[in-house]
C-alpha cells in the first residue's frame, strides 16, 4: 500500500509539473488523462478513493497555475499565439483548423522537414524518420487487417492499443493545429509518444505475422539499420552544417552581445538595444541573470529597446548603442559581433560625452 501511494504521489507530481513546462501540455495532458480514464474506467471506479486522493494532490499542486491563468496573465499566451485571436467566422475557423491539420501531416513536413523557419525544424529531417514512418504505416495497415478479420469482436485488445495511440497523436497535435505559425514542431512534440507507440505496433505486427523463415527478421533488421543510419545522419547534420544555416533564424550572436553589454553597462547612462531581431529584453534578462524580482524593481532601467536604431541615436551622450549592420554601418562600430555563419550580427557603438 505504501509503495502504491508513493507511486501515485510521484505520478501526480510529474503530471502537475508537466503543465508548468510548456503551454502545449495545458491542452494535451488533461485530454490524455481523460482518455486513460475512459480506457480504464472500471478499474479506476473500483479504486475511487485512491483516484480522488490523487486528483486532490494534482489539484493542490496546480493551484498557482490556476490562479495565474484565471486571475493573472497566464492565459495571455493562448490569446496571442492561436487562431482564435484572429476573429474568424466559425466556418473560416474550421477551414483553417483542417488546413493546419493536413499541413502537419504532409510528408514534405512530417518526413522531409520542410519548414518556413529553422527554429521549428532542421529543414532536412522531419518529425519522423522514414524507418519510423514505415513502421507506423505497417501498424495502421495491421490494425485494418486485424479489424477486418475480427468481425465478431469489433475492438479486439490490440485494436484498443492502436486506438489509444491514434487518439494520442490527434490530441498531441492539437496545440500545433490551433496555432498561427504552422507547421510548428515544438507544439507538435507531445504527439510523438503516440507515433512511437504506433510504430511499435507495426514492429509487433510484422514479428507476429511472419513467423516462418527470415522474412520478419530481415524486415525488422533492415528497419533498424535504416534507423541507425538516419539518426547518425541527423546528428552529423545538426552538429556541423545546421548551426551555420540556422544562425539567422536563431538570432545568433545575442549571447556574445549581451556579455559585452553587461561588461560595459556601468560605463554609460543608457543602453539602446535594437528590437530588430525580436525580444532583446529576454536575452538581456537571461544574459544578466536577472530574476523576476530584480526585473520588476527596475534592473533594466538603463535599457531601451526601440523597434529600430537610427543614425540620430549616435548623437546620444554616454550611451551604448546595439544595432544591426543594416541600421548602423559596421565600419563605425567599436565592437562587432559575428554569427556562426561568419556574418556581422550586431554593431556596438559607445558614444562619448
Amino acid at each position: 500500500m505504501l509503495i502504491r501511494g508513493l507511486i501515485g504521489l510521484c505520478s501526480a507530481s510529474l503530471i502537475a509539473a508537466s503543465l508548468y513546462t510548456y503551454h502545449s501540455s495545458k491542452i494535451v495532458t488533461p485530454l490524455i488523462l481523460i482518455l486513460i480514464a475512459c480506457l480504464f474506467f472500471n478499474r479506476l471506479f473500483k479504486n475511487w478513493k485512491f483516484v480522488v486522493g490523487w486528483c486532490l494532490v494534482v489539484g493542490f499542486l496546480l493551484l498557482p497555475l490556476a490562479v495565474d491563468s484565471f486571475f493573472g496573465n497566464g492565459a495571455d499566451r493562448f490569446q496571442q499565439s492561436t487562431i482564435f485571436r484572429l476573429g474568424l467566422a466559425p466556418l473560416d475557423t474550421v477551414s483553417t483548423l483542417v488546413q493546419h491539420f493536413f499541413i502537419h501531416f504532409a510528408p514534405s513536413y512530417l518526413i522531409h522537414g520542410e519548414t518556413e523557419t529553422l527554429r521549428h525544424g532542421s529543414g532536412s529531417f522531419g518529425i519522423l524518420y522514414v524507418s519510423e514512418f514505415f513502421l507506423i504505416v505497417i501498424g495502421f495497415l495491421g490494425f485494418l487487417f486485424n479489424w477486418i478479420r475480427a468481425r465478431s469482436n469489433l475492438i479486439p485488445h490490440v485494436s484498443k492499443l492502436f486506438l489509444f495511440s491514434l487518439a494520442w497523436i490527434l490530441v498531441g497535435i492539437l496545440p500545433a493545429i490551433i496555432g498561427i505559425d504552422v507547421p510548428h514542431s515544438n507544439r507538435m512534440l507531445l504527439a510523438m509518444p503516440g507515433f512511437l507507440l504506433m510504430a511499435a505496433l507495426g514492429w509487433q505486427w510484422i514479428a507476429e505475422k511472419f513467423t516462418d523463415g527470415l522474412v520478419a527478421p530481415s524486415i525488422l533488421g533492415m528497419t533498424l539499420l535504416f534507423q541507425v543510419f538516419f539518426v547518425s545522419s541527423y546528428l552529423n547534420h545538426y552538429y556541423t552544417s545546421f548551426s551555420k544555416y540556422s544562425a539567422d533564424d536563431f538570432i545568433d550572436g545575442y549571447a556574445d552581445t549581451v556579455r559585452y553589454v553587461v561588461q560595459h553597462e556601468d560605463e554609460v547612462d543608457n543602453v539602446i538595444f535594437t528590437s530588430a531581431y525580436q525580444q532583446p529584453y529576454i536575452y538581456t534578462l537571461i544574459g544578466r541573470k536577472t530574476n523576476i524580482y530584480q526585473y520588476h524593481n527596475g534592473a533594466l532601467i538603463k535599457y531601451l529597446f526601440p523597434d529600430f536604431i537610427t543614425a540620430g541615436d549616435l548623437l546620444r551622450v554616454r550611451a551604448l548603442i546595439v544595432a544591426t549592420p543594416e541600421e548602423i554601418d559596421p565600419r563605425v562600430g567599436d565592437k562587432l559581433i559575428y554569427g556562426s555563419d561568419g556574418e556581422v550580427r550586431f554593431v556596438i557603438v559607445k558614444t562619448k560625452q
